[in-house]
């Protein structure tokens, strides 16, 4: 339900800003159980490396503060 309530977030904010964006990041989750490992920020920079080596200039990333884990 809380994934459903983020997409309607990220949809809104999404029109509302009027830009078009070649990609778009709105969900990156880690296991509990991984969390402080460092996966988030590998992940995320898998990410940002594909979209470089496809030559997207711009990016939408969705953030909220209901995360349950601070994202360093």
């Amino acid at each position: 339900m809380k994934y459903i309530q983020t997409l309607e977030i990220n949809e809104f904010l999404l029109e509302k800003s009027q830009e078009n964006y070649d990609a778009g990041l709105n969900l990156l989750i880690v296991k509990e159980e991984f969390k402080g490992l460092g996966i988030g920020g590998m992940l995320y920079n898998h990410f940002y490396d594909y979209l470089k080596q496809h030559q997207a200039e711009n990016f939408y990333l969705f953030t909220d503060n209901s995360s349950n884990y601070q994202y360093l």
